[in-house]
């Protein structure tokens, strides 16, 4: 699984798209409209319309 980062996102807007991938945007307001994702979002807020399918993450998380 793929993670996209975007920490100082302060808006962002997935339309008619298609991804794999998680999405890390804490700050961010998310307009989530006609689109598809595989995978999870972290963000300030998501409105919309789209449609997730959840992937559980099955990895080990480094810690310092």
């Amino acid at each position: 699984t793929v993670l996209f980062n975007a920490p100082d996102a302060q808006t962002i807007q997935i339309e008619r798209f298609s991804f794999m991938g998680s999405l890390l945007a804490p700050d961010a307001s998310i307009s989530f409209q006609d689109a598809r994702m595989l995978g999870q979002i972290a963000a300030q807020s998501l409105s919309g319309d789209g449609f997730f399918e959840l992937s559980n993450y099955n990895g080990e998380v480094p810690c310092n």
